[in-house]
């Protein structure tokens, strides 16, 4: 394990980044997360995630967040509590990075020529991923509701202000997700928010 993080992770991650084609590097982030195993994304979670900040723009991170979300709140929900006590403050970390991995989708991406209206909908579906892996793993800590939907609320702002355009139908139903995950998981709970 130490090796992994303190060696072989750093280069691996440098040599992605270093690779200047959009569909390798998503190819890249997204093996990563299928070939090393839960334990060893966990410890090196803040690693993973500035990487990911540093990908090229175009880089769909929706797929890889929301696989990683995934993988690491299946691992938790079956581990040990002694180790998911180790794991430290997973909701933190994600948070922490997140913001500026979604703040790339206001960001034009085109080649050249006009670009294209940023799409904010994938960023949505990641926050909506988001609240999924936080109340599934934390279902006593409704307060982390409040601050996704916060987020959320922010990236929206951020998003009107650009005056590109309005929400595309894909938008508004993640924003509809994002309201209405946290009731299914949490019921009745939400309202002490």
């Amino acid at each position: 394990m130490d090796f992994y993080a303190e060696t072989a992770l750093p280069k691996i991650l440098d040599h992605i980044v270093s690779v200047k084609d959009t569909l390798s590097q998503q190819y890249l982030l997204e093996s990563m997360i299928q070939v090393f195993p839960d334990e060893f994304h966990i410890r090196t979670l803040e690693q993973v995630l500035l990487t990911y900040a540093r990908a090229l723009p175009s880089v769909d991170m929706k797929p890889i967040m929301v696989t990683l979300m995934n993988r690491l709140a299946t691992y938790l929900s079956e581990a040990d509590p002694a180790k998911v006590q180790q794991a430290g403050d997973i909701f933190s970390l994600f948070r922490t990075h997140l913001q500026g991995i979604l703040e790339r989708a206001l960001q034009p991406q085109g080649q050249g020529g006009a670009a294209p209206v940023p799409d904010i909908a994938p960023a949505l579906e990641v926050l909506a991923a988001f609240m999924q892996f936080t109340v599934s793993l934390y279902p006593d800590q409704v307060h982390y509701v409040d601050i996704i939907l916060g987020s959320a609320a922010e990236l929206l702002q951020k998003f009107k202000s650009t005056g590109l355009g309005t929400l595309s139908d894909k938008a508004v139903d993640q924003v509809g997700e994002l309201l209405a995950g946290p009731m299914k998981t949490l019921g009745l709970g939400v309202l002490k928010m």
